[in-house]
């Protein structure tokens, strides 16, 4: 039989399909050289290795290889006896094998391969690529039958191809599948399973090859990148088992937007365990679900939980996608230079931050008093604590929050919320000002961080007027990014009116 020269966009196409099940944005490598048993590629480098006109001249002089690989190649194949043809010879059964000869690597692989496609030993098309099971393929039949095993989902699988429980099992369990060869060992598949694998992939339309997701009807295009094209795949298509949870394509999206865009307080809360969530952001960017399986302290447990939040929390998905607005930022790669992203918000719609010098600053954490003053571009932090000292901290890590005015009415509770952003990660100095504009009355104020921690900012009962400055003390280590609330109550008879007020705040790393 003669072979032609597999052409590049089929092949492109082929790689593509066993390339996209390890993450629904990865795209082939052309500059990565491997060659899988059972693919064209390699099914026709051992077909030229195992021919009769391939001699130590061909190899020597027209592949040009190392004359010691090449040797040992055509020694290999002919066998104790050195003669081809004989009962003695060890054709060549699996790549391995070719690379187990000395002097034989990458580099001579590559040789033979270009030298097979250019004198049509790569089966293409209608050629047959091998028999399995005694089931014959051509690779067409091949590249369809692949694309059922790998991305059906499990109803059609049973329903619709007709496979076994057990085989099923045994092929979610295998993807990514990369050849009919290794689909032919999974357990119970079988020449049975791979008959009713090879009917079904024949009856359904084709892939379609896509460049933008405009190119697909009710699908998005994956893949698609540089001269690459790309394939219309639906979010519901299974993606694979990971670690005994399965995933759709939809759902591996979701799911690795949350790993490498939610705080670690969302990844928590999804059920994570603090190890796991601290893992999760330091493993960042991960560029697919092995990856995200990978991470140490990622299990099952923690994989089905994350599949299960994301899917449970489409709008924060969706509020994690968008880019963020112009001047803010999701991740430190939004940001310029070597900024980062600080003081996103851990809760809300909006959990962006602001681009931030990373740079330390002259005298950054030195001590400083009310007279002894911080280098310019920095301020000193914790002179309301009572220490007799504070230190320098950069300027970006103060704010000061400007209110209109309230009035609360008799007998009755208000609660004025507002949001703090773009500082570092928990509060030192909290200073409320007000001042009421009516008569005297008993009026608490009290003062809610992101956490929902009440701290009293103004208590009737305090020997102290309600006008002027109130320093109050922050809770521990709790964010100071978030929504905040002033909570006030009028526990008289007669509406109370405030004027404008404002909040300042200084921060620090924990």
């Amino acid at each position: 039989m003669t072979f032609m020269r597999l052409p590049k966009p089929t092949l492109a196409l082929f790689l593509l399909l066993a390339a996209s099940l390890g993450c629904a944005s990865e795209t082939t490598s052309s500059e990565t050289f491997a060659l899988i048993d059972g693919q064209p590629e390699a099914v026709g480098v051992l077909a030229f290795l195992n021919a009769e006109t391939t001699t130590f001249g061909t190899l020597d002089q027209r592949v040009r290889l190392d004359r010691r690989a090449a040797e040992g190649l055509i020694a290999h194949r002919d066998g104790p006896d050195g003669v081809f043809g004989t009962r003695d010879d060890r054709p060549f059964r699996t790549i391995d094998e070719v690379l187990a000869v000395r002097w034989v690597g990458p580099a001579s692989l590559q040789r033979i391969l270009d030298y097979a496609l250019a004198n049509g030993f790569v089966p293409d098309g209608d050629d047959l690529l091998g028999v399995y099971d005694g089931v014959p393929f051509t690779v067409d039949e091949a590249t369809a039958t692949l694309r059922v095993a790998n991305s059906a989902a499990e109803a059609t699988l049973r329903h619709d191809v007709g496979l076994q429980t057990q085989a099923i099992r045994g092929i979610l369990e295998a993807r990514p599948i990369p050849s009919v060869l290794a689909l032919s060992s999974v357990r119970y598949v079988g020449p049975v399973g791979l008959e009713r694998l090879r009917a079904y992939a024949l009856s359904v339309p084709p892939p379609v090859a896509c460049a933008t997701d405009a190119d697909c009807d009710d699908a998005r295009c994956r893949g698609a990148g540089g001269d690459d094209a790309g394939i219309c795949r639906h979010d519901d298509e299974l993606l694979g088992v990971f670690d005994g949870v399965s995933f759709t394509l939809g759902e591996a999206d979701a799911t690795l937007i949350v790993a490498n865009l939610a705080t670690q307080a969302q990844i928590q809360s999804a059920g994570l365990t603090v190890r796991a969530a601290e893992n999760v952001l330091a493993a960042r960017p991960l560029a697919s679900i092995p990856a995200l399986a990978s991470v140490p302290w990622v299990g099952p447990a923690s994989l089905e939980r994350l599949r299960d939040f994301a899917r449970a929390n489409p709008a924060l998905v969706d509020a994690l996608a968008t880019p963020a607005p112009e001047g803010r930022c999701r991740v430190d790669a939004d940001c310029a230079g070597d900024d980062l992203c600080a003081g996103r918000l851990p809760y809300g719609d909006d959990r962006t931050g602001e681009c931030t010098p990373r740079s330390e600053l002259r005298g950054e954490g030195w001590e400083c008093s009310e007279t002894q003053h911080c280098a310019p571009g920095a301020f000193c932090t914790g002179l309301t604590m009572d220490w007799g000292w504070g230190y320098c901290n950069p300027s970006w890590m103060q704010a000061s929050y400007d209110f209109a005015g309230f009035t609360v009415p008799a007998a009755s509770s208000t609660s004025i919320d507002f949001r703090i952003t773009g500082l570092a990660s928990v509060p030192v100095d909290l200073v409320l000002s007000l001042r009421d504009t009516g008569p005297s009355a008993p009026v608490t104020l009290h003062l809610e961080n992101p956490y929902g921690s009440p701290t009293p900012a103004w208590d009737p009962t305090r020997d102290r007027p309600l006008e002027g400055h109130h320093i109050l003390y922050p809770w521990g280590d709790e964010a100071v990014n978030g929504r905040w609330f002033l909570h006030v109550e009028n526990a008289g008879d007669a509406p109370v009116t405030f004027g404008p007020w404002s909040l300042f705040v200084s921060s620090r790393w924990d």
